[in-house]
């Protein structure tokens, strides 16, 4: 069975065994099969690669992006920008 350790960017330090916190050194660090080091990423929002995962819509207040042709963008007021 291969086993993967896990290294922390919030942390910047690697999972103890049975995820009992973080350690500077490998030596330190745990040792998770697979499955489980998949559900440990999915728990920090990580794919099962270590990429976050894309939101599936766009959070509520975000902002749109700014362009060259604004012209369809409303205000503030709900009216369209001269």
């Amino acid at each position: 069975m291969i086993e993967f350790h896990i290294w922390s960017i919030a942390h910047q330090q690697w999972l103890k065994p049975e995820g009992q916190g973080y350690a500077p050194d490998l030596p330190e660090a745990g040792l998770f099969p697979k499955s489980r080091a998949i559900e440990i990423c999915n728990e920090a929002g990580l794919n099962e690669k270590g990429f976050p995962k894309k939101p599936s819509s766009p959070p509520v207040n975000s902002v749109p992006p700014t362009g060259s042709n604004s012209s369809n963008r409303s205000g503030p007021s709900g009216r369209p920008r001269p």
